[in-house]
Order: structure tokens, then C-alpha cells, then sequence
């Protein structure tokens, strides 16, 4: 590979380099409105590709990738829609809130 072809090459990942940093910083500003402002999963992109050379020099990344899974993975529960009740195991005592009995329509 001769020099040229070398020079050329750090040139244009110099270029990119800057290109990338200028955007950022734009981003930054809130000079570019019309970019989407969604959060990012981290690690998405790359853990498919280079999963097992990212595991190789971050250990943290196996856990954190396992993490994010399981969190994706939970269940959101909402409450029980049941009449309050209140359970003191203590003193073996339960209190139920019986609703008022309805009047029959006429």
C-alpha cells in the first residue's frame, strides 16, 4: 500500500471525523429540530455484529445487555381493581369494605 493511498485514507476518516462532530454539536444546540429525539436502546446496533469482541474487552456488557432484556421482558402489572381490604397478620384480624347495597330501580 503506498503513501498516498494511505494519506488519502486518514483523510477521509478525518473528514468523517468532523462531519460527525459538527452534527453533534448542532444536534446539541437544537439547531436540527426535525431529528428524532427517541432514546436509543445502548448497545443496540453493534451487539449483533461484535457482541463477543465487545464482551472481550468490556465484561460490564454481558450483564448490561442482560439487563436491558429483562427489562424489555417485564411485566407491567396494573393494580387489582377489587374493593380496598385491610390484613393484620399480627393481631388475626381482616377488615372488609362490603359496598353499599343498591336500591332496586323503579
Amino acid at each position: 500500500m503506498g503513501w498516498p493511498l494511505v494519506l488519502v485514507l486518514c483523510g477521509v476518516a478525518a473528514l468523517l471525523v468532523t462531519i460527525d462532530r459538527v452534527v453533534a454539536a448542532l444536534d446539541a444546540r437544537g439547531h436540527l429540530s426535525h431529528r428524532s429525539r427517541r432514546a436509543r436502546p445502548l448497545g443496540a446496533a453493534g451487539s449483533g455484529a461484535l457482541g463477543e469482541l465487545i464482551d472481550v474487552f468490556q465484561p460490564g456488557h454481558r450483564t448490561l445487555v442482560a439487563e436491558q432484556e429483562r427489562e424489555r421482558l417485564d411485566i407491567h402489572q396494573s393494580p387489582a381493581e377489587a374493593p380496598p381490604f385491610a390484613i393484620d397478620l399480627d393481631a388475626g384480624v381482616a377488615v372488609v369494605d362490603r359496598p353499599l347495597p343498591r336500591r332496586p330501580a323503579p
